[in-house]
C-alpha cells in the first residue's frame, strides 16, 4: 500500500485514490525459479516476452535473466540485479490509470 500511495501521487492522485479498491481486490503471490541457461542452449526454460496485466509486480531478482523492452528503441535490455533489493514494474492496468505516463 506504500508504494501505491507514492505511485498515486506521483500521478497527482489523491494518495488514498484506488485504496479501498485494491483492499478488497484480490493480491496474487507467484513464485517462480528458472535456472540460468548460456544462449546456446536449445530448450531454454522462461517465459515469452509479455506485459504483466496487473497494476503493479513486484520481483525478487536474484539472478540476472529478465529483460525490460526499451520504448526508446524497441531494444531488449537486461535489468539490473540487486541482491537485496526489489524491481517494481509497472502492469497494463497502471499504464492505462497514468494515460501512458
Amino acid at each position: 500500500m506504500k508504494i501505491m500511495r507514492a505511485i498515486m501521487e506521483s500521478l497527482g492522485l489523491s494518495p488514498n485514490h484506488l485504496r479501498e479498491s485494491i483492499e478488497k481486490g484480490m493480491q496474487l503471490i507467484m513464485i517462480n525459479s528458472y535456472p540460468q541457461c548460456s544462449s546456446s542452449t536449445i530448450n531454454p526454460v522462461g517465459i515469452l516476452s509479455h506485459t504483466d496485466h496487473t497494476i503493479i509486480t513486484i520481483l525478487a531478482e536474484n539472478t540476472p535473466g529478465l529483460e525490460v523492452l526499451q520504448s526508446t528503441d524497441n531494444s531488449w535490455r537486461p535489468a539490473l540485479v540487486s541482491k537485496n533489493g526489489l524491481i517494481v514494474l509497472v502492469g497494463d492496468h497502471l499504464e492505462l490509470l497514468s494515460n501512458g505516463l
